[in-house]
């Protein structure tokens, strides 16, 4: 599947301002990256998530943390990172979140957000590739360009 280029929506923004209500980042610090895999363990999904991790931590400049709609007892001891975040309990079942990861018919979906929570690129397949890692990092770093506040 390909990428999909979005207007700056702000539909997610009462998950993250729950979000950092609870702490768990401070909108305006960081990139988000909200995604919906497969149900662990689904290997392509573990190898996707340590793959982007690693190519994060070895491209310190952009901050980003990545939220996972995905209960976190279900999360492999090999992916624990300070930069990897489960939506808070009761999220999950938000309406407003089903309605928005709804739009997509596909089992996969990588939303990516600037610093303000506002939603410029989605990914939505059935299965990530090993290209949407770099393809993701170029997003990302397309919009640190675009929004170098």
């Amino acid at each position: 599947m390909t990428w999909i280029r979005f207007d700056g929506e702000r539909d997610f923004i009462d998950i993250f301002l729950a979000c950092e209500r609870q702490k768990l980042f401070q909108l305006g610090d960081v990139y988000l990256i909200l995604m919906q895999l497969h149900t662990f363990p689904c290997n392509h999904c573990q190898s996707f998530l340590s793959n982007l991790l690693d190519a994060l931590a070895k491209n310190s400049d952009i901050k980003v943390k990545l939220l996972i709609a995905e209960n976190p007892f279900d999360q492999p001891k090999a992916l624990q990172s300070g930069d990897l975040l489960y939506l808070p309990e009761g999220m999950l079942s938000n309406e407003r979140l089903q309605a928005s990861l709804g739009v997509f018919s596909s089992d996969t979906k990588v939303f990516l957000f600037d610093p303000y929570g506002s939603l410029w690129f989605a990914w939505s397949g059935d299965e990530v590739e090993a290209e949407t890692v770099e393809e993701t990092l170029q997003w990302l770093t397309y919009l640190d360009i675009q929004c170098p506040e």
